[in-house]
């Protein structure tokens, strides 16, 4: 949950920095590829502990795009249009991803109920044959434990 946050304050910064303050973009590169830098290896850590994968696998291919950019900066002039809707919506996308990610990573109520179902499901089938053994009285005993 830490990583996305972070990812998400970073994709914030990413907006605020293309909207507020294009020109500490366009003097240097390096900031562009730290952030992306940041976002990939905050998206591979929070990777490790999210349930759906795929959020902090789209952010790590957006930091790629922004270290990419970072690159094509270094050797060649790029037009400022391209720097701001760049870097935009790979803010904007990573921000929400990251987001989006932090908050639904807990275990809902109704997967937890159906989660302990089936396991007191499975651990009552794999003592079937004991219970078949006792008798009708340890029958009547398992149906009512489910």
């Amino acid at each position: 949950m830490i990583p996305n946050l972070l990812n998400t304050a970073l994709g914030i910064t990413l907006v605020y920095c293309a909207i507020l303050a294009p020109n500490a973009l366009q003097e240097t590169p390096w900031p562009l590829m730290a952030a992306g830098t940041g976002i990939i290896a905050l998206g591979l850590w929070a990777r490790r502990d999210d349930r759906l994968k795929w959020f902090n696998l789209v952010n790590v291919v957006l930091g790629a795009a922004l270290m990419l950019l970072g690159i094509a900066r270094v050797l060649t002039p790029v037009h400022p249009l391209v720097m701001f809707w760049w870097v935009f919506w790979v803010g904007i996308i990573v921000a929400v991803l990251a987001f989006w990610s932090a908050l639904y990573t807990r275990e809902t109520f109704a997967t937890n109920t159906w989660a302990r179902r089936t396991a007191s499901f499975y651990r009552l089938a794999g003592q079937a044959e004991t219970i078949r053994q006792q008798g009708p009285d340890a029958r009547m005993l398992a149906l009512r434990i489910v």
